[in-house]
């Protein structure tokens, strides 16, 4: 996929702070991300925050880049 030439940008103040949580948390698990959103969505009841895998997919969508799943342990694995 080749990444968009032109700014993207949020739909809305929950998307940016979805997308900002996740950047944000780019070393933590799905786990902290939930309960971070879950959280936020007690203290502000009207917000709507996207799940984690809903964010990621927004995330792609706008940049245009997306993960590379490769097994690389076809037949039998080797740690090295």
């Amino acid at each position: 996929r080749v990444p968009l030439q032109s700014p993207q940008t949020a739909s809305n103040y929950s998307t940016e702070l979805a997308l900002s949580m996740f950047i944000a948390l780019e070393h933590s698990s799905e786990s902290t991300y939930a309960k971070i959103q879950q959280a936020t969505q007690r203290a502000f009841p009207t917000s709507e925050l996207p799940t984690f895998h809903q964010t990621k997919r927004l995330l792609a969508n706008l940049s245009g880049v997306t993960s590379v799943v490769k097994d690389m342990c076809v037949n039998s694995c080797a740690a090295f």
